[in-house]
């Protein structure tokens, strides 16, 4: 018989392990890449960062719940937002170390801890207490170093970055509120606008609304992470507004006697859209609210409460059809929402109590 030569398994193992390795850090850099360099919204099914956000928000949400002041229920659920990012970026080293130890595995001898130490002192440039001594060892080494020293400026330039865009959506919440109330309504908003009887100041509300929710919408896009950056106004979250943004726009739609309130329609939509594209972001199907936000003796107490403050409404059944119809096609977003986010929605009518 004549013998067939084969591969030793040996040569096979090492052949898989320098794909696995390779793989490992190719798609860390991919995800860091789309993430900080050229941010946007890629529906990946496995990301690093998608993985490293949802295996610790669930958790954290769940001891928030054991948590029964509610004060420091949400003072729990603030850290989380900042933590995040640092939790982001920690899976990344840690997943960079760990693919270029596997690197070391085939060059240094000695066990899988020291080859972890190894790769851990270079990444973060601490100096080697065992030097490379071939070629190979020290290209490992210089590329290992240069990605630690690149995530390190990514660390200092990427933190600020998020705080700019949180800045710049809290600031609006306390102009929003001026107008509705806090906590925000969209009763309350339709009504004062109504009161102070200025054609001018409608659409001067909508436009800084649809100014605001189209930065939110490509701003929370690109960086997901800063829709769990808690408000410092309690309550009173981004989702907050644009729930009641959509609601008040839905009533200037609906209920004025001689048509939509001049800018309503286009607010409406750009906030729908913001809703669901952020659903969408986070992977949320849509779902039922368990019970009606307005029921018909609300919807009564509101029409009578914009009628007082001087709008002519038109109150037909027709008008209550259409405004559950449009109601219909953003409450499913913003409910699910809220549930991910572990915040509330608004009313619907303020309390007077």
């Amino acid at each position: 018989m004549i013998a067939v030569s084969r591969p030793s398994d040996g040569s096979s193992h090492e052949h898989t392990q320098g794909i696995d390795r390779l793989v490992l850090i190719l798609w860390t850099l991919l995800d860091a890449f789309e993430q900080v360099i050229l941010p946007r919204n890629e529906a990946r099914p496995f990301r690093l960062s998608h993985l490293a956000f949802r295996v610790t928000w669930g958790p954290w949400k769940a001891l928030a719940r054991r948590i029964r002041s509610e004060e420091r229920r949400k003072r729990f659920l603030a850290y989380y937002g900042p933590l995040s990012v640092l939790i982001m970026l920690s899976f990344w080293d840690l997943a960079l170390i760990f693919g270029f130890s596997l690197g070391w595995w085939g060059i240094r001898e000695g066990t899988f801890a020291h080859r972890l130490y190894v790769s851990g002192s270079n990444f973060f440039t601490l100096g080697l207490s065992n030097p490379p001594v071939t070629d190979l060892e020290r290209l490992v080494t210089l590329i290992e170093a240069g990605l630690g020293l690149a995530f390190l400026a990514v660390i200092i330039g990427y933190l600020p970055v998020y705080y700019g865009v949180y800045s710049s959506r809290e600031a609006f919440i306390p102009r929003f509120q001026w107008a509705a109330g806090y906590p925000s309504t969209a009763g309350g908003l339709v009504r004062r606008c109504t009161q102070l009887r200025d054609k001018s100041l409608v659409p001067e509300v909508l436009m800084a609304i649809q100014v605001w929710a189209a930065d939110v919408l490509q701003s929370h896009r690109a960086y997901k992470l800063v829709a769990l950056y808690r408000s410092q106004k309690g309550n009173e979250s981004w989702l907050t507004v644009l729930t009641t943004t959509l609601d008040a726009a839905a009533l200037w739609i609906t209920l004025p006697r001689d048509g939509p309130q001049f800018g309503s329609p286009a607010t409406f939509e750009i906030a729908r859209r913001v809703a669901q594209d952020l659903a969408g972001a986070f992977r949320l199907r849509p779902e039922s609210l368990p019970a009606d936000r307005l029921p018909r003796p609300d919807f009564q107490k509101l029409c009578q409460r914009l009628a007082a403050a001087g709008m002519e409404l038109n109150d037909s059944e027709e008008t209550e059809q259409k405004l559950a119809h449009l109601r219909g096609t953003y409450e499913p977003y913003v409910y699910v929402l809220a549930r991910f986010l572990f915040v509330e929605l608004p009313a619907w009518i303020e309390d007077t109590a």
